[in-house]
């Protein structure tokens, strides 16, 4: 998603922070943010109202892909991928969609901090917490999740060359 762009992220996010099946947590510290978790409760709605509101992404992203054209083909699979996320119906499932801790903060426990308040949020309103992130070249963030004990259950290509791996971890109650 940052590959798109400030524009982008402003109005995901705001549309995230609106969105009542919202699970977000930040960490603050030393004067700056430390890092952020977000996510949402039943993706299907979630991703309905993405679509709902997909007019409101034109510009953000016609301006990244003038600069960016390489992207277009990766947007084109995001959006199928939000379109058919529309269509599942799973209740009890929380989608955990973005984490970031800056790159100088890496390695001292933030990530895993955030994730585990993630978790701890979602359980009683959720059976279970599921994430995609790149397969390839991405070998830090795949053990990141197997450490926190999400199950690798799959991968697929969600656009040519860029294998995806879905995680899933089931919350007792």
């Amino acid at each position: 998603m940052t590959m798109l762009g400030p524009g982008f992220l402003e109005e995901y996010y705001r549309l995230v922070f609106t969105y009542p099946g919202k699970v977000f947590w930040v960490k603050e510290g030393e004067g700056r943010l430390e890092g952020f978790v977000a996510g949402f409760l039943n993706p299907g709605v979630f991703y309905t109202n993405l679509r709902a509101r997909r007019w409101r992404f034109i510009g953000p992203i016609l301006l990244r892909i003038c600069t960016h054209p390489w992207l277009l083909p990766r947007l084109f699979a995001s959006y199928a991928q939000a379109q058919r996320s529309s269509q599942e119906e799973e209740v009890g499932v929380c989608e955990l969609s973005s984490i970031a801790v800056p790159p100088d903060l890496g390695g001292r426990g933030i990530g895993k901090g955030l994730v585990r308040a993630f978790l701890s949020a979602t359980r009683g309103k959720a059976n279970l917490v599921e994430l995609t992130t790149d397969a390839e070249g991405n070998d830090a963030v795949n053990a990141f999740y197997q450490s926190l004990e999400f199950t690798l259950v799959g991968s697929y290509e969600r656009s040519k060359g860029r294998r995806m791996n879905k995680y899933r971890l089931p919350l007792e109650p």
